[in-house]
């Protein structure tokens, strides 16, 4: 019986990988294995190619006004809208961001419908959908009880190893606050709006200035390329070589490589997924 690429995916991480010390600050890091900078700006978008839906977009509010509210695209060849982390507090690498740190969470397109921040932060309580939605408006920096709705986290997903957004900011110790992953919710007109939710939105990292230009998955014989036009199948065997590149076996496809990629297993492929390549399931 042949296994799914996700389910793949998920076996060569935990294969190849470690987990970092206890206590140890971990570093967010993204499709290329990088570490994700402060500032600079990603996409975020599913860990799960295919039915998980696309990156993360803006949309009119649940009443058709300002602010606009988060929402994830549905399909996963749209990225949405890029963003930005600023942490609530320095660390002694300034520019890099951490898992389990509050952030927030900022799109850097401002849309002409409302010219409004686009700072993430959770509404207040809907009492229609019974949800807490997360939308923009929100206030950046400013650490403490009268912002507490505008920090969020990033935490390893644990099933996967892909990352989920926690709400539970840590900016004030005494006050009450919420605390919920991050999901979503379909509504009636079919709009994917994140809220907190008991079940997380997993996701990556992909960094926006990466244009999809520098991964090529190649056939050994003869040299063919992969392009996200095309698609891949189930690969049999895989095996990274050196530090820069996988071989694997399709049964359609046949001997390919996956070329300048970082040099786990996981990364080759999460990074050629990434950048275009789909998967049959």
């Amino acid at each position: 019986m042949k296994t799914s690429f996700v389910s793949l995916l998920s076996i060569l991480f935990l294969a190849f990988s470690t987990k970092p010390s206890l206590g140890a600050p971990e570093p967010l890091l993204d499709s290329n294995g990088d570490k994700v900078v402060v500032g600079t700006e990603y996409y975020i978008t599913s860990w799960v190619w295919g039915a998980g839906g696309g990156g993360l977009n803006l949309h009119a509010g649940r009443n058709a006004t300002c602010p606009m509210d988060v929402i994830q695209e549905p399909w996963d060849t749209i990225r949405g809208l890029p963003l930005t982390f600023s942490p609530a507090t320095t660390n002694q690498d300034n520019n890099i961001v951490y898992a389990s740190t509050d952030v927030n969470i900022k799109f850097t397109a401002v849309p002409l419908s409302c010219n409004q921040p686009t700072v993430w932060k959770v509404d207040d309580y809907d009492e229609t959908t019974g949800n807490w939605y997360i939308t923009t408006n929100g206030v950046q920096g400013n650490a403490g009880p009268e912002t507490l709705e505008n920090w969020f986290k990033f935490e390893r997903h644990e099933q996967t190893y892909g990352y989920k957004i926690v709400h539970c900011p840590s900016v004030c110790e005494s006050c009450v606050k919420l605390c919920s992953d991050v999901g979503f919710y379909v509504g009636n007109d079919g709009v994917r709006r994140l809220g907190l939710s008991k079940t997380p939105f997993v996701l990556v990292f992909i960094k926006a200035s990466s244009d999809g230009g520098d991964m090529l998955i190649k056939q050994k014989t003869p040299v063919m390329t992969i392009t996200g036009s095309q698609v891949l199948h189930d690969p049999q065997s895989c095996t990274c070589l050196g530090t820069k590149e996988a071989k694997c076996n399709d049964p359609q496809v046949g001997n390919f490589l996956a070329a300048n990629s970082p040099s786990s297993m996981f990364r080759c492929f999460l990074h050629a997924l990434s950048n275009g390549a789909r998967t049959l399931a």
